[in-house]
């Protein structure tokens, strides 16, 4: 599936149990971060397209929370699961806000987005 999304697109923490994901950056930069069943990060990858020097694809061979913070004006990525793909299949992460309640989603992206910077930061020291 081809999928483009702009800065600020929220993507509901989910799963899909049972299944593999991965996902090809083809045009922009955005953090994927990775969530234990509590809602504890566990893993941040900084991915871009082949030319910005992140990584640029990534397979998660365990069914993990997982979200995405968009760096760039426009994310464009290939993500590729094994099917058939069923949305009612997919498990959302019950610590996370709602896609319509737009001041949790707000304040919920940005503790995400201080967290992961926070954590970014660490890495380069």
């Amino acid at each position: 599936m081809l999928i483009v999304h702009e800065r600020g697109a929220y993507v509901h923490p989910h799963k899909h149990p049972g299944k593999t994901e991965s996902m090809h950056i083809i045009e922009g930069e955005a953090d994927i971060v990775i969530f234990d069943d509590e809602g504890r990060i566990t893993r941040i990858i900084n991915m871009g397209d082949y030319a910005s020097g992140r990584v640029f694809y990534y397979r998660m061979a365990v069914s993990a929370f997982h979200t995405m913070i968009i760096r760039s004006d426009v994310l464009v990525f290939h993500e590729t699961t094994n099917g058939p793909f069923v949305r009612s299949e997919t498990v959302f992460a019950p610590w996370a806000p709602e896609d319509g309640d737009i001041g949790r989603v707000n304040a919920f992206m940005a503790d995400l987005d201080d967290r992961v910077s926070l954590n970014n930061a660490q890495l380069k020291r």
